[in-house]
């Protein structure tokens, strides 16, 4: 095995035992499952996301340096693309327009690795 697989399988396991989120949803929120790692020298934690009906949350317990959050659509279409200092900034709201359902992708990548997290929107 090359270090490559080796390191997806060590994050794959961290993901499946459920070590990514250190809390509950805030009331009335669903969690985005990330899987991966954003450092390997800090383990899955650190980085925790959240959905509701008109926004996604992000919240940074650790300071990750400048990391990349990209989101996109069913379509593979990019929606949003920001950078973002984590030693300043802690908390990403990232709002939607009404009406936005469907399927999405968050991909937050730092300088020592990347998590990535689908969710659902669904309208009433």
């Amino acid at each position: 095995m090359n270090a490559k697989t080796i390191l997806l399988l060590i994050l794959s396991f961290f993901s499946l035992t459920g070590k990514c989120h250190t809390t509950d949803p805030p009331d009335g929120m669903d969690i985005i499952l990330l899987m991966g790692c954003l450092d390997i020298n800090v383990g899955p934690t650190g980085v925790e996301a959240y959905v509701d009906e008109g926004n996604v949350y992000i919240y940074f317990d650790q300071s990750f340096g400048n990391v990349n959050i990209s989101l996109y659509n069913e379509m593979n279409v990019m929606i949003y693309k920001d950078l973002i200092n984590t030693s300043v900034q802690q908390t990403v709201i990232i709002p939607f327009v009404v009406n936005s359902a469907g399927s999405y992708l968050l991909i937050i990548e730092g300088p020592n690795g990347y998590v990535e997290g689908e969710f659902v929107i669904t309208t009433d």
